[in-house]
């Protein structure tokens, strides 16, 4: 893969917008079109932009090859690291599987360096968890999703959204897979209360880890397990680009089926 990089600043798009009266994000859109940022896709899959959200977040679909539209699929909606964008979905699910999933790409909130990150605001946060909810359910609406097998998945800075996301509403995911993240923003109010019974978390480190990050994922999953939630701890070496290597998503991709296989 080409990996072409750019240079973006929010100050670049801020002009741009002004001069030509258009929202900040579809200035972005604009130039990482004219500047031929790569996207890889399945080769026969339907890889379209979705206008699935209510409050007009940009989405990335993901349709896999050969959509049956007889089969209930899993969806899984993936929350990207800083600089990055939602267009990763066309990287990480060809990888993951041409065929047995449904992959949904949510963009951050704001412009940062190369792609877009996260708000930590507390309104920016209730936003995209109601958002993320409506999302699925309209997912439901255009394709065929079985409606318990809506998997959470995030990298970096959109491991940590996607666990918060999936704390605050449990019973409407099957699961959610945490890579590299912090967990700066996990805490005791996070799971006070929730009863995680027969939920299924994936906690996961890709590259170089050190005592620090293991007892931090560690700690974590303790509190996590103290609440009924099914936790599995892994580690995958490293690869660039979307930061998970064809080790982790084969090992994404064995946890998702092995949930699947134990509720039939």
């Amino acid at each position: 893969m080409n990996d072409r990089r750019y240079n973006w600043s929010t100050d670049t798009s801020d002009s741009l917008a002004k001069l030509l009266g258009t929202a900040t994000s579809n200035i972005f859109d604009l130039w990482l079109d004219r500047a031929g940022y790569p996207v890889e896709t399945a080769t026969g899959a339907d890889a379209a932009n979705s206008t699935l959200s209510p409050t007009g977040r940009r989405t990335e679909l993901w349709v896999p090859e050969g959509y049956e539209n007889r089969y209930a699929y899993p969806l899984l909606v993936w929350f990207h690291d800083d600089e990055q964008s939602e267009r990763i979905v066309h990287q990480v699910m060809p990888t993951l599987s041409d065929r047995n999933y449904l992959g949904l790409g949510l963009r951050g909130d704001f412009i940062s360096g190369n792609g877009f990150s996260w708000s930590s605001n507390v309104n920016d946060r209730e936003r995209l968890k109601d958002d993320t909810l409506e999302i699925a359910r309209n997912m439901r609406r255009e394709y065929h999703v079985h409606s318990e097998r809506v998997f959470l998945a995030g990298i970096g800075s959109g491991a940590d959204v996607a666990l918060e996301v999936f704390l605050s509403r449990p019973e409407a995911y099957g699961g959610v897979a945490a890579f590299n993240g912090s967990f700066r923003t996990f805490s005791n109010e996070a799971v006070g209360g929730l009863s995680l019974e027969d939920h299924r978390i994936l906690l996961a480190r890709s590259g170089v880890t050190n005592l620090a990050s293991i007892a931090t994922m560690a700690s974590v999953s303790r509190k996590l397990s103290e609440r009924g939630a099914d936790v599995h701890i892994e580690t995958f070496a490293s690869e660039e680009g979307s930061g998970l290597s064809g080790e982790a998503l084969s090992g994404l991709n064995h946890w998702l089926m092995g949930g699947i296989f134990s509720a039939v």
